[in-house]
């Protein structure tokens, strides 16, 4: 019997953790455009069509007044998993 390696084994899931570093650094850089300050892939948090972004509540004001503005352009982009941002 063959023993494959761990990391022959977890490859696949570590391509999948890449693409979704990939699509929060995509997210992160759209917000930031949109709402002129610095985001970071690290403050953002997504499950089940719900974008959550942690920070100070200046950002967290100036997102909730244009979220129609963020969720539209994220939308253009192809994120079209996020419906809701908070």
């Amino acid at each position: 019997m063959h023993i494959s390696s761990i990391s022959d084994l977890l490859a696949k899931y570590k391509k999948q953790l890449d693409a979704h570093d990939v699509e929060y650094d995509d997210i992160a850089a759209i917000i930031s455009e949109v709402l002129h300050v610095t985001v970071s892939k690290e403050h953002c948090a997504l499950s089940r069509g719900v974008l959550t972004i942690k920070g100070s509540m200046v950002l967290k004001n100036e997102l909730h007044m244009r979220k129609d503005e963020v969720i539209g352009v994220l939308r253009s982009r192809g994120h079209t998993s996020v419906i809701e941002v908070r």
